[in-house]
């Protein structure tokens, strides 16, 4: 998928330009640049990561790859 390859590309260039990117924010800004296209995706992927959040699980077991993974089968 193209916008994988942008995202990942722009994530890059801003870590090159010293700019310090969690995790977290890196999920955030993909599921919400997705977010008009895919909306049930991005909806259920939002509910599976705020249920995280409630029962306590760290976001790193959030992984960014099965996110951009999952996409393409959408």
């Amino acid at each position: 998928m193209d916008f994988n390859v942008t995202f990942n590309n722009i994530m890059v260039r801003l870590i090159f330009f010293g700019f310090i990117i969690d995790l977290v924010d890196k999920v955030n800004q993909y599921l919400k640049s997705l977010e008009t296209v895919f909306s049930s995706w991005a909806e259920r992927q939002q509910s599976i990561f705020r249920t995280m959040k409630v029962i306590g699980v760290t976001v790193i077991v959030l992984n960014f790859e099965f996110l951009m993974a999952d996409i393409l089968e959408e």
